[in-house]
Formats: C-alpha cells, structure tokens, sequence
C-alpha cells in the first residue's frame, strides 16, 4: 500500500496597502481585493479560484491578514475557508509572514515532508492548466531534491519595476540552479539582462517542504529560525499578548533578503504562461480589452463612461453616475465617489506624490 500523497499548503499573500490605486484604493482596501478584473473580479478571488483547480490529492490553503483588513478580504473572497485565516498582529513585510505560518504549522505539529507554496495574489496568471503544470513540476522537484524552487518568467520587454533571477546550469530533473538576482534594475541594465537571455523576471513564487525552509533558515539567517520557534511557543499558549510580542521581534524585512539571497540550494522553474503584474494604473490599462479608439474601460457599480473623439485613455470608472471624456489622448483617469484622478499614461508610478501631498495636507481620511 502506497503512503499518502505529503500535504500541501498554499499561502496567498495579500498584504499591503491600496495607495499605489488611489482613489479606488485606500491603505484599508489593497488591490487585491479591488475589483480590477473583468465581471467585477478582485485579483484576490481569481487567485482563489486557480488555486482551487490545482490538482492535488491534498491541499491546504492559508492567508495571513490583519484583524482590520480581514472583513475586507472576507467580503472579496467569501468562499475562503475561515480556518485558513491566519491572524497577522503587524504589517512587517514578508518576512514575518513567512515566519507566521512556519510556526503557525510547527505549532500544529506538521511533517517535514509537507510542501509550502507562497503565492502573491495581485497577479494575472493564465491559462491556468498551464500555470498548474508548471506549479506540480515545482512540487515534484521540492520533495525530490531537497531545494527551494522559485518560479521564473522569460522577459518580453526590458521591465525596470521586476526584480530578475540569473539562471546557472540545468538541473537533472528540471529547472535550473539559481546564481543570483538583481533587484529592479535601471533602463540600461534591464536591455543588458533581456539581451544576455539567462535572467527570468522572478513571480515571487516560492516553493518548497517545510524541511528544506528550515534547512535554509538554519544556513542563512539562524536568529530568525529562532525567533520562528519562539513564535511557535507563543502559539501554544493562545496568549495575544506573547505572540504578539513574538511576531514583532522578528525583523522587518523581505523573504528575499531574509532567505534566498547568497543560498547556493535555489532553483527556478521557467513559467510557460502568460503573467501580468498588476502594479500600477498602466499595467492594469494593458491588461483590459480595448475599444476601435484604444481606450481602456473599467466600470463598476452602474455608471457610465461616455468618451467621445477620445483616443488611448484609461477611464476606470466606480459607482454611479457619469464620467465623460471629449477631444483628450493618453490620460488615465479615475473616479471613485468625490474622488477623481487624472493624469498621463505612463506616470500612474507617482501617484504617490498626490498620497504624500494629501497626507501633509492632513487630509489622511481620504486614503
């Protein structure tokens, strides 16, 4: 009789705050709960759904949030296992996410051999048996070998807002080992990468048994595993006050640099899919259908876009009303209730700007 299938927990990753959206969205409504996709769709709900086609004989899915933002993610994916909820005491980067569900499954008493597979979900990913295929392979190579696997996107273009992943030799299952990475690189260097075809945008997929986590914690950065047991400890006492404590003791910093940079034991998967990061009003505008004049529609809630002698602009448009555009090119603009947001294709990256201004301002309720 054969062993049961190893358990596997998919962690999707949904923190962060709206801003980057604004108006639509706010530091308390990330985009990923903001309904950016065709029929009304939240990138959260549709990263749900792939994941739940996955293939698997056993499959566990987690999501680490906040007390305050959990309603707000509750609403956009209400099909979401309540058990799956894990409450994260602080915004911290990803870091201590990863060290919350690593002991949230110490403290529960998991296998070794059970496979971790975290997953942004403010991606577009498709078509999905494609991404699946990819994502089992992952899977076999991790209780395989013993790696951590991340999950590589050829570049089509020279990106500068991703960061890259340098592929070395192949290995003998699959894939390839991991020789470094380069954070979001200029112009210059990013048409160097594309031209030199051995770096891979990285999906900031990671993959791999809650084993080879260890062992690569224990290798690399060994005062954060000991912090991960001591939260493990705090969860057993059900005490809010401890593990609190315990979760905020752990640095403030990313997975990459926590875990994958200078670890010799990585390998990286090329993605034979289509994938989109939706990061900005821009790549967003990329994504949608366009009409004969090259607009980009996106209405939610009953209003209506009226756009006439208009060409190349992202009208997004949210509850009701009418948001009309005559004789422009190359705008983006936005409206949400009283807010409105205008400005040139190409520039939505500074919206920051206004979110800064509007906070000097003293006008923070408004984000």
């Amino acid at each position: 009789m054969s062993a049961p299938a190893a358990q596997t927990h998919l962690v999707l990753l949904a923190g962060g705050s709206g801003t980057r959206f604004w108006p639509l969205g706010r530091r308390q409504r990330p985009k990923q709960v903001l309904a950016l996709r065709p029929g009304g769709k939240s990138l959260l709900l549709e990263s749900f759904e792939r994941l739940q086609s996955l293939p698997l004989a056993r499959k566990r899915f987690l999501l680490p949030v906040s007390e305050t933002l959990r309603p707000v993610v509750e609403k956009a994916i209400p099909s979401f296992p309540s058990e799956g909820f894990l409450r994260e005491p602080a915004a911290r980067d990803t870091a201590p996410v990863l060290g919350l569900v690593l002991a949230s499954l110490l403290q529960e008493g998991a296998a070794e051999d059970e496979r971790l597979a975290f997953l942004p979900s403010d991606q577009v990913i498709a078509p999905a048996t494609q991404f699946h295929k990819t994502l089992l392979q992952a899977f076999q190579l991790a209780s395989e070998d013993g790696k951590l696997w991340l999950l590589g996107i050829p570049p089509t273009s020279p990106a500068t807002g991703f960061g890259y992943i340098r592929e070395e030799e192949a290995l003998p299952g699959g894939g390839h080992r991991v020789g470094g990475f380069v954070e979001k690189p200029s112009p210059e260097t990013a048409r160097k990468l594309l031209e030199e075809g051995r770096y891979l945008w990285n999906a900031g997929i990671l993959i791999g048994t809650l084993r080879a986590f260890f062992e690569a914690l224990q290798k690399r950065n060994p005062s954060f595993l000991r912090g991960i047991h001591l939260l493990a400890k705090a969860l057993e006492s059900g005490r809010t006050q401890k593990i609190d404590e315990a979760f905020l003791a752990l640095k403030k910093t990313s997975i990459d640099y926590a875990l994958l940079e200078e670890n010799d034991q990585l390998g990286v998967l090329r993605g034979e899919f289509s994938w989109k990061d939706l990061g900005t009003f821009d790549t967003l505008g990329e994504d949608l259908e366009k009409d004969v004049q090259n607009n980009s529609l996106l209405s939610v809630g009953g209003g209506e876009t009226v756009l006439i002698d208009a060409e190349n602009n992202l009208c997004i448009h949210e509850g009701e009303g009418t948001l009309a555009l005559l004789g422009v090119r190359d705008l983006i603009v936005v409206r949400k209730g009283n807010n409105v947001l205008i400005l040139p294709r190409g520039r939505s990256q500074e919206i920051k700007k206004i979110v800064e201004e509007l906070e000097q301002r003293g006008s923070g309720e408004m984000l």
